[in-house]
């Protein structure tokens, strides 16, 4: 419901120019220079109401509550006898929240028949937001008694019925307003909002629709409204046109940009969202502080005091709580005001100097900001988030507050179904509690009620009875009884309320069950949530349907059950009888740990963990072998080199956290293989010493060592290990590396052992710490050094996949790249992961580069000779046009025969052939089963002939095109190819695109005429945006 219309009618007093001129600035909506007009003319006339009021009217629109009402309370002084400064006065109290002050001024306006509308609208909203829906419904049903045919008041007794939940009966109250009213769009628009509210966006759709149609073009608001529902929708695009118009018709609507802020959180958007969500700052309901100090601007703090203030749900204040600490650490003084529920909790943050609840008493600061300024301020955008959690510190649960599970409950789930109801949307958000009892049904899960605020309802009752469910809201007195409980909890399920937060903070899992048009942090159609690791959503497939998120709960929930508490994960890999080599075995609750997670999942679905990197070991290896594995983590790879050849390849295994090791230890043990793999508990450097451990975040993967002669961590050297291994000299060695950063001190290290030959290759990753400053320089250096004793250093396209080696080029990757040893001679190909899927890499965004970045990424592959492979190695990047280009070329193709596919991608060009035709698909990363791994910049070329070869989007990618079209006409007596020619388009734009070559027409038929064929047809291919050529061969 919206507020009633401020009254500024008072008994007239003679104008003046000052408060005409403050007038007329008011009635054009320029607020602020209004405010200082109106400021001039009360300086000139102190007495003067209409000023006074006006003036107050105007500061309460720019949000300045606390001077709204010096200033009517000083016209109150003057003349007491005005309602409509009585209603004025009441709509300011009820800003400020001061509801019962609002009730009483609202009361004293009513009982003006001329402002009896506008002064019963506002006592019923003020009522409304004090809970008393009752009293609300009843001063409107008296306003009516009074005004029948009033249709305004049919309209606001709508809203008051509408946030009562009597839906049906708002319904009628509003039709009869617009039946009274049907000109007015104010009444349709309110129809509109109402629907979005019940998650009817179609309908809302449909009626901002007809109020355009119909000559409300000038209205921002039914522009912003139209927005707002395809955005519920999910239709962000489309709304960018009406929040264009709503912001050309009034730029300085709140709703517009506030709209536009939605929409671009939704879609990931995070930076621009930001600058347009400031403008909550001017909504109706936002209560400016005004504090005596400055809003924090950003810079860092150091040894200043800052205040944070939250300004919605407990929820909001619990999730931008991450910031806390990086104030502090910015050598900040933290204080924060918060709620009575939340203070015993946040007090346990070690980077708040202190939590206050009374706004009356706040620390002195040197400054404040809004806990939802602090994203902006921080340039917060996906990429970015400080999403490492736990940040909220848990207490231990005293004796009132244990759980003890049931006998036979394996997971024990917390439950909330419903959110606060004075939420706005909270209809939407929130489900009836008879949704979960498919839940209940559940064998081996014992259910606890974390509702609170409300009582559960009656059909809760029988589960209460029977045990199923167990009611803890009698047991919480704020947050952090709660964050006791949920810490002894396995599972969190709720509705978007203030517990998944809590949940998320906490680090603890949790399954959140979204509407299906989300509030703006969870994203569109994403599953986990990049503020909360520890979060899984289930989302509405259509709107409120509940039981199709509580079927996919109950599905989810079902399969955790099922599973046991020890997963035993068997290797990918087999020996010859098909049984897997080695078996891992781990608690299931080790999965929490992302690393352990990827893992797993990589072991179990896709081939293997880091199964290029395990083929090629596997390809190379032979008996007598010894295998260095620095930075063994669980010691995958080391338990992969020993079972290759048992008992004939030997490995020394380093891992700095002794944790790591011990497991490690155990799974050799477990697999026959201890005697051959020894693991040392120790960081690896350039020379021996102490270090220390750092932890990399929430993962047992992310470890790293740094030199501290004050630490406790030995450190050892490649060199120092073997000189006390006499037996492992004269043995050809490969070298793993992954040491999170320190790898070129790793390579600096082992000096003697590259000196003395025996090392066949070094395998080392390519990680995020050499981007820039001091590592890139040494990692540089690295690669200079390799390349300078002779090494050859090369990569996989993509890592899961296997294929052919190629040259490895830094551009930025996240990858693993291999170091040949003079006169090592690798495979022209490794087998394929025996997996039916594509796989994608693990971090594509690196080589997601457009424009400039892109093309300095290309030259320096031309320069090198070699291949994209992160671009090409990510099949998101494979479907541009892709089958356009396929169908516009597969009618050049033979009904019939034998059929090369150069660069085949997905197989698209398949699906366009004759049945039964013999079709070879041919790429650099073999996606499917049938796929030839190739790779046409190192000269491979497919053996054998072929009736036709098919050639799309492959040529503007070869650095020796007219070798590859030649060894074509070798293989075939026809081809079809596309080819972006070149025509206004510069270098720099055809790099940008990742296009080694740069051919014209006249070029391109030269260079096929010197291949050895003849153009048959050149022609555009439109839909394709690429130009189809089919070629014969010349005459002999």
């Amino acid at each position: 419901m919206n507020g009633p219309s401020a009254s500024t009618d008072i008994v007239p007093q003679a104008p003046f120019a000052a408060f005409e001129r403050a007038l007329g600035l008011q009635r054009s909506g320029q607020l602020d220079e209004a405010a200082s007009a109106y400021e001039q003319a009360i300086a000139e006339r102190p007495d003067h109401f209409p000023s006074l009021v006006n003036a107050a009217v105007v500061l309460r629109s720019l949000g300045k509550l606390e001077a709204s009402l010096r200033l009517l309370y000083k016209a109150l002084e003057i003349d007491p006898r005005q309602p409509g400064m009585w209603q004025n006065l009441g709509e300011t109290l009820r800003r400020l929240k001061r509801l019962d002050e609002a009730v009483g001024a609202f009361k004293k306006a009513a009982q003006d028949s001329r402002i009896l509308l506008a002064a019963v609208s506002g006592l019923a909203l003020a009522l409304k937001e004090a809970g008393q829906l009752d009293e609300a419904l009843s001063a409107m049903e008296t306003l009516l008694v009074k005004e029948p045919g009033n249709a305004a008041a049919w309209a606001a007794f709508s809203d008051v019925l509408f946030d009562a939940g009597q839906e049906d009966a708002s319904q009628l109250a509003l039709e009869r307003a617009i039946r009274l009213k049907p000109a007015s769009a104010a009444h349709h628009l309110k129809m509109a909002f109402h629907k979005s509210q019940q998650g009817q966006y179609q309908t809302a759709e449909a009626i901002y629709r007809a109020l355009l149609n119909q000559g409300a073009e000038g209205l921002a608001s039914v522009h912003t409204g139209l927005a707002q529902a395809l955005i519920s929708q999910g239709r962000l695009e489309e709304a960018m046109d009406p929040i264009a118009r709503a912001m050309a018709l009034d730029a300085n609507q709140t709703d517009s940009h506030l709209a536009r802020a939605r929409l671009h959180f939704l879609a990931g958007r995070l930076g621009p969202g930001w600058d347009d969500y400031e403008w909550r700052k001017r909504h109706i309901d936002f209560t400016p502080p005004h504090l005596p100090v400055p809003v924090w601007d950003g810079q860092p703090l150091a040894g200043r005091s800052i205040l944070l203030l939250g300004e919605q749900g407990a929820g909001d204040t619990i999730q931008f709580l991450r910031y806390a600490p990086m104030l502090a650490a910015g050598g900040g003084k933290v204080f924060l005001a918060t709620s009575p529920a939340l203070a015993p909790l946040l007090k346990l943050i070690p980077s708040l100097a202190d939590v206050v609840t009374d706004g009356k008493s706040l620390p002195k600061t040197d400054c404040y900001a809004h806990l939802l300024d602090l994203p902006a301020l921080f340039k917060t955008d996906l990429s970015n988030i400080p999403a490492s959690v736990p940040y909220l510190p848990v207490p231990s649960p005293d004796e009132a507050l244990k759980i003890k599970a049931p006998r036979g409950a394996r997971l024990k789930v917390g439950l909330a179904f419903a959110g606060n109801p004075r939420h706005r949307g909270d209809r939407l958000r929130s489900m009836a509690f008879s949704k979960l009892a498919p839940l209940f049904a559940l064998q081996g899960a014992a259910f606890y009620s974390l509702q609170v605020g409300q009582e559960l309802p009656a059909d809760a009752k029988p589960y209460l009875d029977s045990g199923l469910l167990i009611d803890l809201a009698g047991r919480i007195g704020s947050f952090a009884d709660t964050a006791a409980l949920v810490s002894q909890l396995d599972l969190v399920i709720s509705v978007d309320t203030a517990l998944v937060h809590l949940a998320g903070a906490m680090g603890k899992p949790a399954w959140v069950l979204l509407p299906f048009s989300p509030d703006w942090r969870w994203l569109l159609t994403r599953q986990d949530s990049p503020w909360y690791p520890s979060l899984t959503l289930f989302r509405q497939a259509r709107p409120n349907d509940w039981d199709g998120v509580v079927r996919h709960v109950f599905k989810a929930l079902q399969e955790k059950l099922a599973e046991n508490d020890i997963l035993a994960l068997p290797s990918a890999a087999k020996r010859d009888d098909k049984q897997p080599r080695f078996t891992m075995t781990l608690p299931r609750s080790l999965l929490k740990d992302p690393g352990a997670a990827f893992i797993v999942k990589r072991e179990s679905q896709f081939g293997g963990y880091e199964y290029a990197t395990r083929a090629f070991l596997d390809a190379h290896l032979a008996p007598g072998d010894v295998v260095l594995d620095i930075g063994a983590h669980w010691g995958v790879i080391a338990l992969s080199c020993a079972s290759r050849w048992p008992g004939q390849v030997r490995v020394l295994a380093v891992e700095a956290d002794a944790t790591n090791a011990a497991r490690l230890n155990e799974w050799a043990a477990a697999n026959g293989l201890a005697h051959m793999i020894e693991t040392v508990v120790a960081g690896c450097a350039d020379k021996p010493g102490q270090g220390r451990l750092e932890a990399g975040g929430n993962s047992s993967m992310g470890f790293s060592v740094a030199p501290d002669p004050k630490g406790a961590l030995r450190l050892v050297s490649i060199d120092s290990l073997l000189a006390e291994r006499p037996s492992l000299q004269g043995m050809r060695c490969f070298v793993k590396i992954d040491v999170e950063g320190l790898e070129p001190e790793v390579v600096a290290g082992m000096k003697g052992l590259l000196a003395s030959g025996q090392v066949a290759a070094i395998i080392l990753e390519r990680g995020r710490g050499f981007d820039a400053g001091a590592p890139r320089k040494n990692f540089t250096r690295l690669l200079a050094g390799l390349t300078g004793q002779g090494f050859k250093l090369m990569r996989f396209a993509n890592e899961q996949l296997g294929g052919p080696l190629i040259p490895f080029v830094d551009t930025e990757d996240l990858c693993n790249f291999i170091a040949l040893s003079a006169g090592f001679e690798p495979l022209a190909s490794y087998a394929r992961a025996p997996v039916s899927q594509v796989v994608a890499p693990t971090q594509p965004e690196r080589a997601r580069q457009v424009g400039e970045a892109k093309a300095k990424r290309t030259t320096n592959l031309k320069s090198a000779l070699t291949s994209d492979a992160g671009f090409w190695a990510d099949p998101a990047n494979l479907s541009w046009l892709a089958a356009e280009r396929a169908a516009a070329a597969a009618p050049l193709l033979p009904q019939k025969g034998r059929i090369l596919d150069l660069g085949a991608g997905l197989m698209l060009l398949k699906k366009h052939l004759a049945p039964g035709i013999d079709y070879l698909p041919c790429d650099l990363v073999p996606w499917t089963e049938a796929t030839l791994p190739c790779d046409l910049n190192q000269g491979q070329f497919p053996d054998g002939t072929f009736d036709a070869v098919a050639l799309l989007e492959v040529l503007e990618f070869l650095h020796d095109p007219g070798g590859v079209l030649a060894a074509c006409r070798k293989a075939s007596s026809s081809l079809a190819l596309t080819y972006r020619l070149r025509g206004k388009d510069k270098i720099k734009e055809r790099r940008a695109l990742g296009w080694f070559n740069d051919f014209d027409e006249k070029q391109l038929r030269a260079l096929l005429k010197e291949a050895g064929w003849r153009v048959d047809l050149l022609v555009p291919a439109a839909e394709a945006e690429t130009t189809l050529i089919l070629a014969k061969p010349l005459p002999e």
